[in-house]
């Protein structure tokens, strides 16, 4: 069940608020996070049409939802070369995830100045990895810190994955296991 910002979600924010002075808001696992960490919606370009999973870098803290969209996406080969059409990368995610294999997740890097960050990974062009070339590892840190120099293609090229260090998955999708803690290595 998707759980965004309705009357629901509203309240919770205010009564938290209330308490602290500071804006929170309760997602559907019950993760808190700030108004600014909400996920994206319906007419957001960063929203995924099959989920948002909410990502931490485990050393700064710093998050990022990364939208996944219901349709293919492109991923490219092992070794480069052009990319070839998936599957449902949700079922992907979900699969790797569930097997403890995703290590990897990210994509196209776009600029957004209105986003916590500075940047979202396109949702049309998301990867889901087990492993991933030393080359296009980064963090989210790292992004945050030069967004242009990632949407750009930096060093090596138009996509980029980050340590999936999952806090949270919002989606109307059945998930096929719970969610495992993070940064516990």
């Amino acid at each position: 069940m998707r759980f965004r910002s309705g009357g629901a979600a509203l309240a919770i924010a205010l009564a938290v608020a209330a308490c602290g002075g500071e804006c929170r808001v309760i997602l559907s696992s019950g993760l808190v996070v700030g108004c600014g960490d909400v996920p994206p919606g319906p007419g957001d370009p960063s929203f995924g049409s099959a989920a948002e999973v909410l990502l931490t870098d485990c050393s700064t803290n710093q998050l990022v939802w990364v939208g996944i969209n219901a349709q293919p996406t492109p991923t490219p080969p092992p070794g480069g070369g052009s990319a070839q059409q998936d599957d449902d990368v949700f079922e992907e995610f979900d699969t790797l995830r569930c097997a403890g294999n995703l290590n990897w997740i990210g994509g196209t890097v776009l600029v957004a100045n209105d986003v916590p960050g500075g940047f979202y990974f396109n949702p049309a062009a998301i990867l889901v990895l087990e492993s991933a070339p030393l080359e296009m590892q980064t963090t989210i840190a790292a992004i945050s810190g030069d967004p242009q120099f990632y949407a750009n293609g930096g060093d090596s090229g138009v996509q980029w994955v980050v340590p999936a260090e999952i806090l949270d998955i919002e989606t109307s999708e059945t998930l096929m296991c719970p969610l495992a803690p993070a940064c516990t290595a």
